[in-house]
């Protein structure tokens, strides 16, 4: 374990793109400017605000229309980052045995300013990391940790009382320092909230080219085609070792399958087109994640939604970051910066950068004639509901 210290020294978040060290200077200074004028003069303006509103006359005109049939009104959810690129980072977390909480997984989920791509980029939980100093419970900073697991900023954030906030900002300012690209905000999800939300869903259909049997994700399904519930979703997530070469980099490309197979059933249902039924399922399904400010206001979560409502199913891409091994563990390989500076610039990934999904064929995705035709081919066993 790192030592601690106090020193309260800021550490920068790494910039998406480069400035002249000139003009960073004068933005600064014109920034420490302003927030010094807000200290100020902040109370002063809150009260000139609410004397403004009083002088505005206000009239509530329901009680007087008499016309039941008005045009409707456009209730749709606006946008709040409308043409600009996001960047997120979604968390899955385990609690241990010994009571330390480690991410499992890691995804960077970056949208296109035209809401029309959609790519979603993991970092194996392995990966060897440079974990900068991070604000702790009780206010101190970590030190800096050279190589050390991914998943070790996690459970950094939450020593010396710190909680699912402290570990998720240390995990984010990992990836930031990682890869120089901007993270937006978090959402961190356990393994509770994940099979709320595949509940919430209905369950998710999914195809297996062969039965199941892993008794330490505690899931035994026949091959063929089944609709998983929560319990069953966060099992064929997390297998490993019954399946495949029992590796983090295999599981993580079946996390990608059970993902996938979740977006499938948001965009099939129309979720995202019907803003009455896209406010029912985020009020449902908030209260079991913890997100960052701004991303956790439901306004600021529907607009988004919304504004991917015609993205193209092939526009949603899945990678996991280029790698090499360094003995059980993995390194980012030269190629990942390819990966990281195409999401800053907002473009494509290349496809010599991508890195294939390499776990074993069990899982598919099918037309409805396929289906029914492995479903026939299969027998036994299978749900086609």
């Amino acid at each position: 374990m790192a030592k601690t210290n106090n020193d309260h020294t800021g550490v920068k978040r790494a910039p998406t793109h480069q400035r002249r060290r000139r003009i960073h200077t004068k933005l600064r200074v014109a920034g420490l400017a302003m927030l010094a004028l807000v200290l100020a003069f902040g109370s002063t303006a809150t009260t000139m605000y609410a004397n403004l509103q009083k002088r505005i006359t206000q009239h509530v005109i329901e009680e007087y229309i008499i016309a039941t049939d008005r045009p409707t009104e456009n209730q749709a959810p606006l946008d709040q980052k409308d043409g600009q690129p996001i960047n997120i980072l979604v968390l899955g977390t385990d609690i241990e045995v010994e009571g330390s909480m480690r991410s499992d997984t890691a995804m960077i989920v970056h949208i296109s300013a035209g809401r029309d791509r959609l790519d979603v980029v993991s970092i194996p939980r392995d990966t060897l990391v440079h974990i900068p100093p991070c604000v702790l419970g009780d206010g101190s900073r970590s030190s800096h940790q050279f190589d050390a697991m991914f998943n070790s900023a996690f459970d950094t954030g939450t020593w010396r009382g710190g909680n699912v906030a402290t570990a998720a900002t240390c995990s984010l300012q990992t990836v930031e320092d990682l890869t120089g690209i901007y993270i937006d905000g978090f959402i961190v999800l356990n393994f509770d909230s994940f099979k709320t939300v595949v509940d919430i869903l209905g369950g998710i259909e999914m195809c297996f080219t062969e039965d199941i049997n892993d008794r330490d994700a505690q899931i035994t399904l026949d091959a063929g085609c089944h609709v998983l519930d929560g319990e069953q979703a966060l099992a064929v997530a997390r297998m490993r070792g019954s399946v495949g070469d029992g590796s983090d980099i295999g599981r993580i490309s079946r996390q990608h399958q059970v993902v996938t197979a979740i977006l499938d059933t948001v965009f099939a249902d129309g979720l995202l087109s019907d803003p009455a039924q896209l406010y029912s399922l985020l009020g449902s399904v908030t209260p079991y994640l913890d997100m960052s400010e701004g991303i956790g206001d439901i306004q600021w979560l529907a607009g988004l939604a919304y504004s991917l409502r015609n993205i193209e199913k092939e526009n949603v891409n899945f990678m996991t970051m280029p790698f090499v091994y360094v003995g059980p563990r993995v390194a980012p390989a030269y190629s990942a910066q390819k990966v990281w500076q195409a999401l800053i610039n907002d473009e494509p990934v290349p496809e010599s950068a991508l890195v294939a999904d390499i776990a074993p064929p069990i899982i598919i995705n099918a037309t409805e004639e396929e289906i029914t035709e492995f479903v026939g081919a299969v027998g036994s066993g299978v749900e086609t509901g």
